[in-house]
């Protein structure tokens, strides 16, 4: 449910108490005009600012941050070149992944009281109008959102409201190992222990949810989910030949590009890194030891010849037990990352756009530091295989 749905549903029960027409002039959806009851979103009280020059340049420094502590760059400078680049560029994705540290900078500011001072006016106001309504009660539904930016910002918002009494109210209680210990002691400080728990027997007895059993048990996919799977993997090799094609000559917008196998090479022969170029092939293999190895299995699957003084790879047997998804998604994150996203042609962003959607279908995600394990169409149509009971009995 949606918390708009949710809120006008606070609103709209009233009259479990009194005869609505009665207290229709008490309630109020409004942020500008408080009632007696005032039903508000999470999102109208805690909407951050969006133009805030210190704000990015704390974005900017954790952002720096996270490109050396994930080997991404040696020093803070080859970080300054590498946002530097995206920014002028890349600018589309620049501005999302700088939004992305913007949040990340308001969390930091919140975690140390700050909260209120990065929200949009348009929430501060809306605080501040609540407060001077004489707020004697806080109810937050959904309460298990709080473990966040929410409960950051609500938590001062409920210390200018000077002490009302505070009421959490959820269907599902978070689970505290999941949330940073400083998330987690704010949350039960401001709910502090649980009052009274419905139990889940009594909820099915009432009609409001369904009785249900968990149950799950290995089966063989269909032909028609094995065949999505297949078609799926022969889109990973249709995206390494796409990348490995030159760009179409004299397309208007367009500049020389590097097909994959010339960008690997010209990393391999020159030991380029992000930002800088490393000094000898010893630092170079130090840097990136995964790519590294597989850029070089990447070239001599497809029967080429490693550039010269690029040193050959060494117990090759164990490599053939590493499957080809494995050794090429470090070839196309490396390529995605380092050469099309921070290419000024909008052509090779548009390719790594749809590089990155491809691998996304097999459970990989392409982000700014590296490539990592996501939720995947594949996945689900093998965690939710249509095959029946019967031919389960018949495959075990």
């Amino acid at each position: 449910m949606s918390d708009s749905a949710i809120q006008a549903q606070w609103a709209a029960r009233l009259d479990v108490f009194q005869d609505r027409a009665a207290t229709a002039d008490l309630v109020s959806t409004d942020p500008a005009q408080p009632g007696f009851l005032t039903s508000l979103t999470y999102q109208a009280v805690t909407l951050p600012s969006r133009n805030a020059t210190d704000l990015d340049l704390l974005a900017k420094a954790l952002w720096t941050e996270r490109l050396v502590a994930q080997g991404e760059v040696g020093v803070p400078e080859e970080a300054a070149v590498w946002i530097r680049d995206l920014s002028a560029h890349n600018p589309t994705y620049y501005q999302q992944r700088l939004a992305v540290y913007r949040r990340e900078a308001r969390a930091a500011l919140a975690q140390t009281g700050h909260a209120l001072a990065t929200l949009h006016t348009a929430a501060r106001d809306t605080l501040l109008r609540l407060r001077e309504a004489g707020i004697g009660m806080v109810i937050l539904d959904e309460c298990h959102h709080l473990l966040g930016h929410w409960g950051r910002v609500l938590q001062e918002a409920v210390e200018l409201f000077e002490g009302p009494i505070v009421v959490g109210l959820t269907a599902t209680p978070p689970d505290f190992e999941a949330y940073p210990a400083a998330d987690v002691e704010r949350y039960q400080r401001l709910l502090g222990d649980l009052d009274y728990e419905v139990p889940v027997p009594a909820v099915v007895k009432d009609g409001f949810i369904a009785p249900y059993q968990d149950l799950a048990y290995f089966v063989r996919p269909t032909a028609a989910e094995l065949a999505y799977v297949a078609k799926a993997d022969a889109a990973l090799h249709a995206l390494v030949e796409d990348c490995c094609q030159a760009a179409p000559t004299g397309a208007a917008g367009t500049t020389a590009r590097q097909t994959l196998v010339d960008w690997v090479c010209t990393v391999l022969a020159t030991r380029q890194l992000p930002a800088s170029t490393a000094k000898d092939w010893r630092t170079f293999e130090q840097r990136d030891r995964t790519f590294v190895h597989a850029a070089r299995r990447f070239l001599l699957d497809r029967g080429l010849s490693l550039p010269q003084g690029v040193p050959p790879l060494l117990d090759l047997e164990w490599l053939d037990d590493v499957p080809a998804l494995t050794m090429l998604i470090p070839v196309l994150d490396r390529y995605i990352r380092h050469y099309l996203r921070r290419s000024s042609d909008v052509s090779l962003q548009d390719l790594a756009q749809r590089a990155t959607a491809r691998l996304r279908l097999l459970g990989v995600q392409i982000t700014e530091t590296g490539a990592r394990a996501c939720a995947s169409p594949v996945g689900r149509v093998l965690a939710y295989s249509q095959i029946t009971g019967c031919e389960f009995c018949k495959w075990s």
